[in-house]
């Protein structure tokens, strides 16, 4: 495994840490947004619309505002809040989580959109909402 920490180094010291972590999609970020937006009007900000092949980033954050716009964006996080957080007593872990998951989906592409880490997360998901035990501040506790 020490060829992938020197591939990882070498793209750090070249390129910078963003375009490490990234895999190089940090790189187009600007370019792409800017030349999407340079054809929308003010429908498109709330609605979006752009050529998905075209003006794809990679990054499913910057997709989901492309594709989807400021209210389809806050609709998708909206139904994933209602439908994930619904149960207060497991939140430390489906917190945690959900912010690797997002984290993933900001750093990588097609997390969102994809059939099998949408299957992942409803698993995940039902296990943890089904799961007899929940965490408080400092122990774990059985119901």
């Amino acid at each position: 495994f020490s060829f992938l920490y020197d591939a990882f180094i070498y793209i750090y010291e070249r390129d910078g840490f963003w375009s490490m972590i990234s895999s190089g999609r940090s790189d187009v970020i600007l370019r792409q947004i800017s030349e999407n937006l340079s054809y929308w009007n003010g429908i498109n900000y709330f609605f979006g619309g752009t050529d998905q092949i075209k003006f794809l980033i990679e990054m499913d954050f910057f997709d989901l505002f492309l594709f989807l716009g400021l209210i389809g964006s806050a609709v998708i996080f909206y139904i994933y809040y209602k439908t994930v957080f619904k149960n207060n007593r497991k939140i430390m872990f489906l917190g945690f989580f959900s912010f690797c998951y997002f984290l993933f989906a900001f750093l990588a592409g097609h997390i969102l959109a994809s059939a099998i880490n949408s299957l992942n997360l409803v698993l995940v998901s039902i296990f943890i909402g089904n799961s007899s035990y929940y965490i408080s501040n400092t122990e774990i506790y059985q119901v």
